[in-house]
């Protein structure tokens, strides 16, 4: 295993203001297309008819071929053996209730998607379907295919690129489809609110136009995120086969108060994004959707090929703010290019194909406490590496971090909030794995406050080999892996904080062998697993040098004579030894110790004065 870090790098400039090719469009309203409920899938698949075509997902803005050839090149004559870090720390996840989700009977890929409510309710998509489940695993609606869900002759070309999230200020969910790939003409966006907490009951369903820059383009790579009041809809514009020549991004913003009514739904349009410039803008929002009362969107962008640039925007407010605009600005990052394209093996033949591994743009993005966290994959000498980034905009400055394991790729990282409140970046990444050894698997790994890795922990193992679209289903042989993995926080768990994640492997479903299904799985903070709490911000106690050489002070301050202990504790919650026990006069104090006495590792230093108590995390490393 390669574990490196990337050092923080300095702003390099900020173009507040610098929209002058970016138009917003007036206020638009869109028609209720229908009032829908799910159709009984789990008794009703007699006819379970569906049609299922693959196609190759536009690559355009850079010749993404070029650089896959190029970095397989690398991996061709390069060797790296394996190691291990000292570094990797912070606490392996906990996995808990895990079970088998949506299978992918033909379609290829699943472009997994998930949200899970307050109430522990699981809405689960892929291309092919959408399914419910209790958070047991009973599955409380399986298998409704997307035609039958949204019941509409007019809208029964192919569904790709669902996605799904829950709204935890309004209590409800929000799914949306796209429909009629390379078709210009009847390429649109369907998205159904729900009307309640219960998804089994009614959605209002809209359908939005997938060429709204009237530039005969064609609408993919979507992807939402909402704060209170809105939702923010970003997607790319690809012309007619075979060229799919890139015709711009576009940001749709929604007013989320007229569709939850099942008005006429009110919208905005941002486009005119530089074409030449910006791809795939992932909304950025609150990472734990805590009631701010803030009105604004960020999003970010990395380059799908090889760039050493991180992009930012900002819309500054609701659609109809007087000002509302959109700020950007742009920093530098470490180099990175796109992984190529990894191999599968049959472990019962010699027959090895190639898989994708998609691209390098953001995958997933949030904000929290003024960091924008956001992940992508890239070329880790030759493998496929996965990257965890920090944004901070106090600071304007960018980073990131890569973990890669020498001749095994990782691909389609997808990340989730799994802090206790808004100051804890801890953070949980989704992703898939695979190599001539591994057959395609489901992985996940944590990121600590300090931007350290945990150990990775399989969380699913594949069964069988991909073969799908065989050594000529595509003109690169390449079977589809991407282009998503799915996570989500379930915003009301606090102790621990938990994430569910949603990704493929490989196994053989009732219909097709050798495909994908997809397992769905609780993913619960290690941190402070017997209910140790860190205290932030606490004006009165304070932990330095944070990771230490030799020693570390805990100062303190009392405002009257009181009882003390400092204590030190695992990760576990075991306490490891008394420090001090004492009675301290009203004071200012520095307590110091030898770093040295413990292994390397994460503990905790816990203050308890006068029966109240302060935690600090303290980070042991050479």
């Amino acid at each position: 295993m390669r574990l490196f870090l990337l050092s923080l790098v300095t702003f390099l400039f900020i173009a507040q203001g610098s929209t002058a090719q970016i138009v917003q469009s007036e206020l638009n309203t869109t028609p209720l297309l229908k009032t829908v409920q799910f159709p009984n899938g789990v008794q009703n698949q007699q006819w379970n008819t569906a049609l299922h075509t693959s196609i190759s997902k536009p690559n355009t803005f850079v010749d993404l071929d070029k650089i896959k050839k190029r970095n397989a090149a690398q991996r061709k004559h390069q060797s790296y053996p394996s190691t291990t870090s000292n570094k990797t720390l912070a606490a392996t996840p906990t996995i808990g209730n895990s079970f088998r989700g949506n299978d992918l009977n033909s379609f290829t890929p699943s472009d997994n998607d998930i949200a899970i409510s307050n109430d522990g309710i699981i809405v689960s998509v892929i291309n092919q379907n959408i399914e419910v489940y209790a958070a047991n695993g009973s599955q409380l609606l399986g298998y409704a295919r997307w035609n039958d869900f949204i019941d509409d002759s007019t809208l029964n070309q192919g569904k790709y690129d669902p996605k799904v999230l829950y709204d935890p200020y309004h209590d409800r969910f929000i799914a949306l489809i796209l429909h009629a790939p390379v078709d210009t003409s009847k390429s649109s966006i369907i998205i159904a609110f729900s009307q309640s907490n219960d998804p089994l009951q009614g959605w209002n369903m809209y359908n939005l136009t997938g060429n709204p820059a009237l530039n005969g383009g064609w609408t993919d790579y979507a992807s939402i995120g909402i704060n209170e009041f809105e939702l923010f809809l970003n997607a790319n514009l690809f012309g007619r086969p075979p060229s799919y020549n890139y015709l711009g991004t576009y940001i749709q913003q929604i007013d989320l108060a007229s569709a939850y009514a099942g008005s006429p739904m009110q919208s905005k349009l941002w486009s005119g994004f530089n074409p030449t410039k910006f791809i795939t803008l992932k909304p950025a929002p609150d990472g734990q959707l805590r009631q701010t009362g803030d009105r604004n969107m960020r999003f970010v962008m990395t380059n799908p090929g090889q760039d050493s640039t991180l992009h930012y925007f900002n819309i500054t407010d609701t659609m109809n703010a007087p000002g509302v605009t959109i700020n950007r600005a742009s920093y530098p990052i470490p180099y990175y290019s796109a992984c190529a394209n990894g191999y599968i093996k049959d472990p019962n033949s010699p027959f090895i194909d190639s898989i994708s591994t998609g691209s390098s743009w953001i995958m997933r993005a949030f904000t929290l406490d003024n960091y924008v966290h956001f992940t992508f994959s890239s070329n880790a000498n030759g493998s496929c590496g996965i990257n965890y980034g920090r944004l901070d905009l106090d600071n304007q400055t960018a980073s990131y971090i890569s973990y890669s394991e020498p001749g095994t790729n990782l691909a389609y990282p997808c990340i989730a909030s799994i802090g206790y409140d808004e100051f804890d970046k801890n953070t949980a990444m989704v992703y898939v794995r695979s190599d001539t050894s591994i057959l395609p698997e489901v992985g996940v790994i944590t990121i600590d406050d300090n931007m350290i890795w945990s150990a990775a922990q399989t969380v699913k193992k594949g069964d069988t080999i991909i073969d799908i679209l065989g050594a000529g289903g595509n003109p690169n042989g390449t079977e589809r892996w991407g282009d998503y993995s799915g996570i989500a926080r379930k915003y009301n768990a606090t102790s621990p904080p938990e994430a569910w994640l949603f990704g493929a492997y490989a196994a053989n479903t009732s219909t097709r062998q050798n495909s994908w299904a997809n397992w769905i799985a609780q993913i619960k903070s290690a941190d402070f697993p017997v209910g140790i709490v860190e205290t932030k911000n606490s004006k009165h106690a304070a932990v330095y040098p944070n990771p230490a050489v030799s020693h570390y002070t805990f100062s303190f301050e009392l405002d009257k004579k009181s009882p003390v202990t400092i204590s030190i504790s695992d990760m576990s919650g075991r306490k490891i030894k008394t420090l001090f026990e004492g009675v301290v006069p009203t004071s200012r104090n520095e307590f110091s110790f030898n770093r040295n006495a413990l292994p390397n590792g994460q503990y905790f230093i816990q203050l308890n004065v006068d029966g109240q108590q302060v935690t600090k995390k303290l980070l042991l490393v050479d």
